[in-house]
């Protein structure tokens, strides 16, 4: 082995130990369904792992290991800083999901302040707050204000940072941010007031909850900015003082994957695009193979056998990945739309990813 070689492979491993450290990182910290949402990652790649461990891999156990362990590493940490860039605002990240009672709701905050005495001015509400009465009033007001001042905007667009946590105060002084931050002002600013207010969490979407002096409740934005959100369990909700966790981590886990109508909006997106995101998918499902198979090095010195059995990777996943797309788009026009999507779309995926690491499967392809 070159010095140059060695370099090489230092570097990659590397790079695959950093990707594991983020990618775990943002799943344990950033919990609810955005944590579930990275599970499919593992999901789709631990099968593979575990296949190294059969008994026909026994001579060459922890090579077959250590390179699927690397080049998961490295997959899984390009697909999370695909999400989270913005690797500077992580620590501020974490550190609002631990203590989000303290740094998420701030009705003391001067910024707050300003905003709740700009709501109370303008829609002349000095004599109405406190009055059970007119509660809907102004939570409907609150609502329409705050939507004005906080235009809705993807969180990826604002922070470059999926799911990303903003205080009241720089969504304010932004102008703009997610149903997140938007629900953390409100809450905020009704706490302010004197309300019993909470911001709630579910699947897609948070919004806000008021339980009057009788136990009533009161929603406010809850059907979000485009007042088409579905609604899934609720996981979470909190205050300025406490957390109350709503589910389990398994709740939390069938909450989102039953959240497929948000899930296709993102397929309706993308459209005819769809038939090359089925291509893509095929190639990344066949070259992860090909690495993890250890064919990577043959195909690159032109190994006629190796890059057979690329060719036929590419085939077979780009294959199976199109029929999952049309399989899901079929699915849209049925009732099964509303709780398999997900499921379906996360452990075909798994299946496609496993059959083409069996040696079994790769064994035809020197065929």
């Amino acid at each position: 082995m070159t010095i140059k070689q060695f370099l090489t492979r230092k570097w990659f491993v590397l790079i695959g130990i950093l990707g594991w450290f983020y990618y775990l990182l943002v799943t344990f910290i950033f919990y609810n369904y955005i944590s579930m949402l990275m599970l499919a990652g593992l999901t789709g790649a631990l099968p593979s792992l575990i296949l190294s461990f059969r008994k026909r891999n026994k001579d060459h156990r922890k090579l077959t290991l250590r390179r699927r362990l690397i080049v998961t590493g490295f997959i899984l940490g390009l697909i999370t800083f695909a999400f989270f860039p913005n690797i500077p605002r992580m620590p501020s990240q974490i550190h609002r999901r631990l203590d989000r009672c303290n740094t998420l709701i701030t009705p003391n905050n001067s910024k707050v302040i300003e905003f709740r005495e700009s709501f109370v001015s303008e829609f002349s509400l000095s004599g109405e707050i406190g009055d059970e009465d007119k509660i809907r009033h102004v939570l409907d007001l609150l609502d329409y204000y705050t939507q004005r001042e906080i235009k809705w905007t993807e969180d990826l667009v604002t922070r470059a940072m999926a799911g990303d946590l903003s205080t009241p105060e720089e969504a304010i002084t932004l102008g703009k941010d997610d149903c997140r931050g938007q629900a953390v002002v409100m809450a905020s600013v009704l706490i302010g007031l004197g309300y019993d207010a909470w911001v709630v969490e579910m699947a897609w979407h948070w919004w806000v909850k008021v339980f009057d002096s009788n136990g009533v409740e009161y929603k406010l934005n809850h059907d979000g900015s485009k007042n088409r959100t579905v609604q899934y369990p609720q996981t979470m909700m909190f205050n300025h003082k406490q957390i109350v966790i709503l589910q389990n981590p398994l709740g939390i886990y069938n909450g989102l994957m039953i959240s497929s109508p948000n899930f296709y909006n993102y397929l309706e997106m993308a459209g005819p695009a769809l038939v090359l995101v089925g291509v893509l998918l095929g190639i990344g499902a066949a070259l992860y193979s090909t690495v993890c198979m250890g064919d990577l090095r043959l195909v690159l010195k032109k190994n006629k056998a190796a890059r057979r059995r690329l060719r036929k990777r590419l085939l077979y996943g780009i294959l199976a990945f199109l029929g999952l797309i049309g399989l899901l788009v079929i699915l849209y026009f049925t009732p099964a739309v509303n709780f398999i999507g997900l499921y379906l779309f996360v452990y075909t995926t798994t299946g496609i990813i496993t059959l083409l690491n069996l040696e079994e499967i790769n064994d035809k392809f020197n065929r």
